[in-house]
């Protein structure tokens, strides 16, 4: 069985230098991360030939018996670039299972009134990423929910999504619109991570916008970053 590919997901290796524009949508998920300890730290930040000072801690607490800078750091990580803008329209052909295989990421689709329609996209990694969407995604009108959900302990962001279509052309259209639903473990974390934290709403305000033509098999799109603004 045949179908279109109507999105990619990109994933970076952790022991690679990921260059981001942040016109696109770029995932960072921290594993185990801690705040930069202020004592005995010597911090020195340069970007684009300017130098950068960290932002103190909000709270005027202690964390875990030390000051910190409000800045995050770890040893392990993982970048996903979610629905690249310079990808190549392209139609794949599907297992038995309804299944498409890029490497180490795997597109799940299942029978919907309008054909295959994309269900699942999942990272096959030692750290899993799950993209779901619902109803399955399908190149017709129609409205749905997606999710982003690393392993639990990194909570998972939702939004929304829409597809018109006019003849060969799809104009479709998705929001991180939830922003990210964290999982504290702490009470300073579920204080830092709530729900109007910039952590958790950064995401809300970017949007992917794409013109699919779906006979020639080329796309116009971009994210835009209202956060900017």
């Amino acid at each position: 069985m045949k179908t279109i590919l109507p999105f990619e997901v990109k994933h970076t290796p952790m022991n690679k230098l990921a260059i981001i524009n942040f016109e696109k949508n770029p995932l960072f998920f921290l594993y185990n991360f801690d705040f930069i300890r202020r004592k005995n730290t010597i911090v020195d930040i340069h970007i684009d030939e300017n130098t950068l000072k960290l932002d103190p801690f909000p709270l005027l607490i202690p964390m875990n018996g030390q000051m910190r800078y409000y800045s995050r750091y770890t040893m392990e990580s993982q970048i996903i670039e979610f629905i690249p803008i310079n990808m190549q329209l392209k139609e794949v052909v599907l297992d038995e299972q309804m299944r498409y295989f890029d490497q180490d990421i795997k597109y799940q689709f299942v029978e919907t009134s309008n054909g295959p329609g994309l269900s699942l996209i999942e990272l096959i990694q030692d750290k899993r990423v799950i993209i779901n969407f619902n109803p399955a995604f399908v190149l017709y009108d129609q409205k749905g929910e997606f999710s982003i959900c690393p392993s639990e302990e990194m909570g998972h962001i939702n939004g929304i999504y829409q597809v018109k279509r006019n003849g060969n052309l799809a104009d479709i259209s998705l929001t991180p619109d939830k922003g990210w639903t964290s999982t504290p473990n702490s009470l300073i974390t579920k204080i830092i991570l709530s729900s109007k934290s910039i952590f958790c709403t950064w995401s809300k305000k970017y949007q992917y916008s794409a013109l699919l033509d779906l006979t020639m098999l080329s796309s116009r799109a971009k994210w835009t970053n209202q956060n900017k603004n």
